[in-house]
């Protein structure tokens, strides 16, 4: 997992004044209550996250309730090959007295409320009065949907994507920006309209800034559609079906007409870029200029602004005047698209010896208070506590672009089935092939969707049986 890794931008001394300023709102231990306690929070990250881990979430903590001391137990010793962190998870939570809370990207949760091992958080919410409206819409979604309708964790931060793209470019050629909203085929228009392939633009849309695999593209523009690779039940592929015809071919549609990099088309770009002058940036579509628009996390942000900030000093490179808007959405699925990454959910262990006290961790990494104080430093993720979100470096960009959209449900529980079952990934490079097939012209549609469908089906019954 990247992190960004600030150090601290004062001494303990002035992080305490910091917090003193902001926690009017927030529950305090009583002067009375001499009771100490223990919180141990199990994580999957290694032992040398754990400075990382305390400097971000237990400092202000212990600060407010000098009765508590944090322990972090990295269920993974760095460099360690045996289980998988999330099964030496469930084996520690499993053990009595051992941790009280867990902090875990959002797609282990699954597995841990399958076997019962973390508190349902939903009569705290009540009881308490929290209001999740304040959340940012994408992580409350998430949550639930993992939780089947029911909260098991929360989480202070995370990331979306959003469309990025060259305010000059669009000047230029007199092309209308992009909004929010778009469809696919709208965003495929204003593409077509900048003339990619002529001159310096290569590209009018890329799916991301720096590579291209044009399937696993055909997957994130496939995924708010739903539409389902395989029957895990059954342990058969579905993919030889009229449905799944018109995604390949509406993809492949989108694939030219916006000269989307394509198997042959990168190795070609690729050639031309290192032929040129090179300079830090030329690798990086978007940055390089050649393309108008592109798929992208928040923290592409600060990679922009370090771009620009660094541009006089390098030759032939020109800072980018930008913005950014919502994916595209499909015209049937208004509202729903892009991709959601929560590294930090928290929930608590089912059978934690200190739950009060848990609960008020959460609480506070969740509060208004927490996510203002963290505003000043953490630049590389969004907060869920919507308000206490505002533009880096004072700049002037659509930042409510990656709040709007639902993640894609199937997207979700794809990453579920395939962080537990990796070997599926051979099922998916089966479809690879064929969709390089379509796309160098060796095979029609429809042709390639009944083979990967077959083959798939063999290899299916040897990875689920």
């Amino acid at each position: 997992m990247q992190r960004i890794r600030k150090n601290a931008v004062s001494a303990v001394a002035v992080i305490m004044v910091l917090t003193i300023a902001l926690i009017g709102c927030t529950s305090r231990p009583s002067e009375t209550d001499t009771a100490s306690s223990v919180l141990r929070i199990a994580t999957t990250y290694g032992e040398s996250e754990n400075n990382w881990l305390r400097q971000q979430f237990a400092e202000i903590f212990e600060f407010m309730h000098p009765n508590v001391t944090i322990e972090f137990i990295p269920v993974t010793i760095d460099g360690d090959q045996g289980q998988s962190p999330i099964e030496q998870l469930r084996t520690t939570l499993r053990e009595p007295n051992k941790a009280d809370l867990v902090m875990v990207d959002y797609q282990s949760l699954w597995g841990l409320i399958d076997d019962n091992l973390l508190t349902n958080l939903d009569s705290l919410i009540k009881e308490d009065q929290i209001d999740t409206g304040q959340f940012a819409a994408p992580v409350n979604n998430a949550m639930t949907l993992i939780g089947n309708g029911s909260t098991y964790a929360l989480s202070p931060t995370f990331s979306t994507t959003a469309l990025f793209y060259n305010k000059t470019i669009f000047d230029e050629k007199g092309v209308p920006f992009p909004r929010d909203g778009m469809t696919w085929e709208d965003m495929i228009q204003l593409a077509g309209r900048l003339q990619p392939g002529e001159g310096k633009l290569s590209y009018g849309f890329t799916f991301n800034s720096f590579s291209s695999d044009a399937f696993y593209d055909m997957l994130s523009y496939a995924s708010p559609l739903q539409t389902m690779i395989f029957n895990e039940k059954e342990r058969k592929m579905t993919v030889d079906t009229d449905s799944w015809e018109r995604v390949w071919t509406s993809f492949i549609n989108l694939a030219r007409n916006t000269k989307l990099p394509l198997p042959d088309a990168e190795n070609n770009n690729n050639a031309e870029a290192s032929s040129g002058a090179m300079n830090p940036y030329s690798n990086d579509y978007f940055l390089s200029g050649q393309t108008a628009m592109t798929i992208a996390s928040y923290n592409y942000v600060n990679q922009l602004i370090d771009a620009n900030r660094n541009a006089p000093r390098i030759q032939g490179m020109k800072q980018i005047e930008w913005d950014v808007v919502t994916l595209p959405v499909h015209a049937d699925q208004p509202g729903i698209g892009g991709n959601i990454t929560i590294n930090n959910a928290v929930g608590i262990a089912a059978n934690a010896q200190n739950k009060k006290e848990a609960w008020e961790f959460i609480k506070f990494l969740n509060s208004k208070e927490w996510a203002t104080t963290k505003s000043r430093s953490n630049s590389n993720e969004l907060f869920t506590y919507v308000k206490s979100n505002k533009p880096q470096n004072n700049l002037n960009y659509n930042l409510d672009a990656f709040f709007k959209l639902e993640p894609a449900p199937y997207q979700i529980k794809l990453g579920r089935l395939f962080d537990e079952k990796p070997d599926l990934y051979q099922v998916l490079e089966i479809g690879r092939n064929k969709l390089n097939e379509v796309l160098t012209g060796d095979k029609e549609v429809r042709q390639a969707l009944r083979e990967w469908q077959s083959e798939g089906n063999v290899k299916l019954q040897q990875i689920l049986s």
